[in-house]
């Protein structure tokens, strides 16, 4: 092959390569404003996945538009749960986190804490914090976490924390026809316990109703609460005093003549409010 020729080919080779190099740089700085017709599927399997999701928000009482209180409840399918709460006041701010294991029961769901966090904070700055996990075994925050256990209730479509009230399933709707979701006995003073201590297991029911000054039935209602400032809160509804009759004692017909054991027992009873009559179930422990 001749000299020129040579020189010709490498020239062509040369302008070949120019043209498809600013090609590709036209393509690429071209892309961003480009419309493609991509289709496919992104799919994320890299842990449990939530199976419940209660949560609620609401300002506490006497509160400002800055004062806030929410909880939040996942149930995932791999039998654990995470719960959390948050209430800020001003500058200050409580939360705290439970980690736990669960299962369904007949009418709760049963769990037991793996881990509990809490703290208080200052203008966002910890000022007090307390930590457990089950490898840390009984102590003394092990006695709150046991307390913990007894104010905080998991049903199929409410929950409830201590005084910081009921709050529904998300997506869950309530009916118009306002029946009961659930419900349980109060005892001693205070209002949240569903706990009647100091007992033999000999006791008649009538017995321990008319023992307690404060012994009343408190259930929520089937519908949210009316007040705007409380996000996806049920109703909760206080019989007030000895308004209910007591129909069934863990499935058997019952009176106020029935011996009630210790431990944990479910009821059906009867209860009137504003001139209605609802039938529910309830449940309740009984201690010595």
């Amino acid at each position: 092959m001749g000299t020129k020729l040579k020189v010709m080919l490498f020239w062509v080779v040369l302008v070949f390569a120019l043209v498809l190099t600013l090609g590709l740089s036209a393509f690429v700085f071209a892309l961003p404003n480009e419309s493609f017709n991509l289709s496919g599927k992104l799919s994320y399997e890299g842990g449990p996945q939530v199976v419940k999701y209660y949560w609620s928000e609401f300002v506490p009482g006497g509160g400002t538009a800055d004062d806030l209180v929410s909880q939040d409840l996942k149930l995932f399918d791999d039998g654990t749960l995470k719960y959390e709460m948050e209430m800020t006041e001003g500058s200050q701010t409580m939360g705290m986190t439970m980690g736990a294991t669960y299962t369904k029961g007949e009418i709760a769901y049963l769990f037991q804490p793996t881990s509990v966090y809490s703290y208080m904070a200052v203008d966002g700055v910890i000022s007090a914090e307390q930590e457990w996990s089950e490898e840390d075994g009984e102590n003394e925050v092990y006695e709150q976490v046991e307390r913990l256990m007894e104010e905080f209730q998991i049903y199929e479509h409410v929950a409830h924390y201590n005084d910081f009230g009921w709050f529904f399933e998300d997506g869950y709707v309530p009916s118009e026809t306002d029946q009961p979701l659930s419900g349980f006995f109060a005892s001693d003073m205070a209002a949240r316990s569903y706990y009647f201590t100091g007992l033999t297991g000999t006791e008649t029911f009538g017995e321990i109703r008319s023992s307690f000054f404060d012994s009343r039935l408190t259930f929520v209602l089937d519908k949210t609460d009316p007040d705007p400032d409380y996000q996806n809160i049920p109703e909760t509804i206080y019989s007030g005093g000895r308004s209910f009759q007591l129909l069934k004692l863990d499935g058997q017909d019952a009176t106020d003549d029935t011996v009630v054991s210790l431990g944990y027992h479910t009821a059906e009873v009867s209860c009137e409010y504003n001139g209605q009559t609802y039938t529910l179930t309830v449940d309740f422990v009984t201690t010595n």
